[in-house]
């Protein structure tokens, strides 16, 4: 709908990326995957990415490379899901910080960033209740 403040953001994010040196950017978002794919940026959603973790191999020949920024990825399934609960843990962590400091400095209104780290802490939450059904089923 406002392709100049579209393009303005994307501009911003690719760089910000840039600067991890990952060669892989997670989005469970359909449009912002598409918008960064369109930049040129490998996008997967974060489940391609667990499913990349338990999987023997890499699927259809994509692996990632390590960044060196937490980027090694677990053998087993149960450690996979004990990191995505304390990522859960944190980020609720973050959101409470968050609240604290908006209270603390006089706001009346959520803090703008609670909407995502809610976001995030549900699909963290959502990937351990897949893998947990998953170790159920075998």
């Amino acid at each position: 709908m406002q392709p100049e403040l579209a393009d303005q953001i994307r501009s911003r994010e690719v760089s910000a990326i840039a600067c991890t040196g990952s060669p892989v950017v997670a989005s469970a978002n359909p449009g912002c995957a598409m918008h960064l794919g369109a930049a040129g940026l490998d996008v997967r959603h974060p489940l391609e990415l667990v499913d990349w973790a338990l999987a023997p191999g890499p699927p259809d020949g994509w692996r990632p490379e390590a960044t060196g920024r937490g980027a090694a990825v677990a053998d087993e399934p149960e450690d996979i899901r004990r990191r995505l609960e304390r990522i859960s843990e944190e980020l609720a962590d973050v959101a409470i910080q968050r609240l604290r400091d908006s209270i603390d400095a006089g706001g009346t209104e959520l803090p703008i960033d609670e909407r995502r780290l809610t976001r995030a802490r549900r699909a963290v939450e959502r990937a351990i209740g897949i893998l947990g059904e998953a170790n159920d089923a075998e």
